[in-house]
């Protein structure tokens, strides 16, 4: 997560709770290794819950939590492009679920942060090549 995303967080915070007495360099040298899309979701399901501000120990342990169960996660649009087009469906009949299974462990991996180099590449190269149908739609004015 970046500064300006930290500092988004934070004014998230302020505005959810009156007196939020919190160091940001401290908060942001433990929450800095964290996928931003997570730990906002983190900080938003624990102002819906609580009625105190969070701890540091608090938002880590609710980013975990929502690592732990993938359904939770934000939609990352190039996963759904790779699931829209098979990526993630096997060449022999296997139940439907398995497929599922594999999409819920490529979210996993790729807001963790530890992203297999085999599955960073093909992430990749399904992100370049929505990057091009983009500018090519807007260069034919679509």
């Amino acid at each position: 997560m970046t500064k300006e995303q930290f500092a988004s967080i934070k004014a998230y915070l302020d505005g959810a709770y009156n007196r939020l007495d919190v160091n940001p360099a401290v908060w942001y040298d433990q929450l800095q290794h964290l996928n931003y899309e997570v730990a906002m979701l983190a900080v938003k399901d624990h102002v819906r819950a609580s009625k105190f501000p969070p701890t540091i120990h608090e938002v880590i342990k609710r980013y975990h939590d929502l690592l732990d169960n993938p359904q939770q996660l934000p939609a990352d649009p190039v996963i759904e492009r790779m699931r829209r087009d098979g990526y993630f469906n096997s060449p022999i009949p296997e139940p439907p679920n398995i497929a599922e299974r594999r999409v819920q462990k490529a979210l996993r991996w790729l807001y963790s942060g530890i992203v297999p180099n085999w599955f960073k590449r093909d992430y990749d190269r399904y992100k370049m090549a929505e990057l091009k149908g983009a500018r090519h739609a807007v260069y034919l004015g679509n």
